[in-house]
């Protein structure tokens, strides 16, 4: 049986950055940030890669830094789902979390990394 999806998910392999703040409990983290890996991305969330555990239902900002030196950007989070992926890789954590915020920025950022993969191609076929 086909998952039901309401938007479609971009995969990436793409750093980012999870940021905490100390105003909420946690039994995992209190504060700080943390390297990550966007794994797919889509309108409504994302799943990352995290050294990192991190308590579902904990808000966060999820940076995501842009590759082809345009600007990145911070988007407000919830996480919906923490799972240990393999305790011996470098991040054996997979995150599954939720997006909180206008998604225009998120299309926005979405057509722009759609755009460079494109020109990326028709560069290498030119050449």
């Amino acid at each position: 049986m086909r998952e039901k999806r309401r938007y479609f998910r971009e995969k990436l392999l793409q750093p980012a950055r999870i940021e905490f703040d100390n105003k909420e409990p946690s039994g995992f983290i209190s504060h700080g940030s943390y390297d990550a890996f966007i794994v797919d991305l889509s309108m409504n969330g994302a799943y990352l890669l995290s050294p990192v555990a991190v308590d579902p239902g904990r808000r966060i900002a999820l940076e995501i830094r842009s590759q082809n030196g345009l600007p990145g950007f911070r988007l407000p989070a919830k996480v919906v789902r923490c799972t240990r992926r393999d305790k011996n890789d470098a991040v054996p954590f997979g995150i599954a979390i939720q997006l909180e915020e206008d998604r225009r920025e998120l299309a926005a950022l979405l057509a722009q990394h759609i755009l460079e993969l494109y020109r990326t191609v028709l560069q290498s076929h030119m050449n």
